[in-house]
């Protein structure tokens, strides 16, 4: 299958200090920013536009549950493995483990668990021993779908996130602790039919990891978790049984 993708847009929500607005500073500060990776491989050099494609059956398990509905399999699972920011974190890596089932025509149900490791790092603090960590990210997720039509599905998720980057380690003289957040994601797709039915259109759009703040230590400030409107579409081109062109925009 050859693949065009034009471009990416993303809306996050972001957290200003008092000190950033005062010195003028424009920083993004979010949490868990593993949220916003692609769990699937095969899903990373597109992001959220291959999540809106029929064809790729596992974009039905992470980050898009209306899919659900529009799929034909009763039942399906998935899972993926996917190393991730080596150049920075040679040892990080990005687990999901996902899959759905059809109740009946219109309604489906699923759930997907994704786990983000960094691998090990070493803590040094003066006086004390270096510490090895091993921080990772997890959230799970239970899904649900209905069939507005035949061509047209809504899906709805709550996800619990888990952010343990320190084991516990003292941070500016405090005790940290693991960071919890609970989210949602809320999502609509639809496909459009052509006269040519070598020709297939998908339409998507979707709210991802909109919930509570998070915080690592006990009345230390709350960091957002990374918050996005996605909306794309994409078009695909049967050449013949065994070749393709797929155009997506989002």
């Amino acid at each position: 299958m050859l693949a065009i993708s034009l471009s990416c847009i993303s809306i996050v929500s972001a957290q200003f200090s008092s000190a950033d607005l005062t010195a003028n500073v424009n920083t993004l500060k979010y949490a868990v920013p593993f949220l916003t990776f692609p769990t699937l491989a095969s899903n990373q050099s597109l992001g959220y536009i291959k999540s809106l494609s029929l064809d790729n059956k596992e974009s039905a398990h992470f980050g898009n549950p209306s899919l659900m509905g529009l799929m034909e399999d009763k039942i399906s699972i998935a899972a993926s493995y996917t190393p991730t920011l080596r150049e920075t974190l040679p040892n990080a890596n990005l687990f999901g483990v996902a899959g759905y089932y059809r109740l009946n025509r219109e309604n489906s149900v699923g759930f997907d668990f994704t786990y983000f490791s960094l691998g090990n790092i070493t803590y040094n603090k003066p006086g004390n021993p270096p510490q090895t960590l091993n921080p990772n990210e997890k959230a799970a997720s239970i899904n649900y779908s209905r069939l507005l039509s035949s061509n047209s599905s809504v899906g709805v998720s709550l996800k619990y996130i888990i952010s343990d980057l320190t084991e516990g380690a003292p941070h500016g003289g405090m005790p940290s602790s693991t960071g919890t957040s609970l989210a949602t994601d809320i999502s609509y797709s639809s496909r459009i039919h052509t006269p040519n039915e070598s020709i297939n259109q998908e339409f998507g759009v979707g709210i991802n990891n909109l919930g509570t703040k998070l915080a690592y230590a006990k009345n230390s400030d709350k960091d957002f978790i990374p918050t996005s409107l996605n909306i794309g579409y994409s078009i695909k081109y049967q050449i013949n049984s065994t070749q393709s062109v797929f155009f997506g925009y989002g």
